[in-house]
């Protein structure tokens, strides 16, 4: 939907582009379906087609700041849109990891943790987002994936459309966990190897 005042030649070279950047994506072009996409939104700044779609591309290319700005665009012009409302929290949710991933808290202090069950830990995340990243002592994480479970949820209340929102945090709450439980043995393991070569 777009908000701008454009001439019939406009529509249809707008048009043109928006199915130039379809066909780009298909085809994994990237860098072109993104510039593409940037001549579109030349035409129609507001145009929420093409403002998501750049999202879907720029997150492709590994643009997650770029892409995140672009669904925060689209989700505050349609705010009831469920598919864009879960796009932007896919994108919020790995931008959080990225960060997270800088964090000192992130670097495991080893020597403090014992070997993690990864059925426990996916038992923990099916109760709530977060409790398995809890019981794998990623408190940050839990914190990172918990706070925003439980807003959606209050919000999903007034508006349904949340649920998207939710349901992306518990799924990437119950795949994450296993995962990082079993990442936590890894290194475990690997510490008392090389624990072991250094005693010998």
């Amino acid at each position: 939907m777009a908000s701008d005042s454009l001439t019939p030649e406009q529509e249809l070279e707008l048009e043109r582009l928006l199915r130039l950047a379809h066909l780009q994506s298909i085809r994994k072009q990237w860098i072109e379906a993104s510039g593409t996409c940037e001549k579109a939104l030349n035409f129609s700044p507001q145009n929420i087609k093409v403002i998501e779609l750049h999202g879907d591309i720029l997150m492709e290319c590994g643009k997650l700041d770029e892409a995140l700005s672009a669904y925060r665009a689209a989700h505050e012009m349609e705010p009831d849109n469920g598919a864009i409302e879960t796009k932007y929290a896919k994108a919020t949710l790995s931008a959080a990891e990225r960060e997270y991933a800088k964090l000192p808290q992130a670097n495991l202090q080893l020597q403090f943790v014992h070997k993690r069950n990864w059925l426990v830990a996916l038992a923990a995340s099916s109760c709530f987002p977060g409790f398995g990243q809890l019981y794998n002592h990623e408190l940050v994480k839990a914190g990172i994936l918990g706070i925003p479970s439980l807003i959606s949820m209050m919000l999903a209340l007034h508006s349904p459309p949340f649920w998207g929102v939710f349901a992306v945090i518990y799924i990437y709450s119950m795949i994450d966990a296993p995962s990082s439980a079993m990442k936590i043995n890894k290194l475990l393991d690997h510490q008392k190897s090389a624990k072991m070569l250094d005693i010998r």
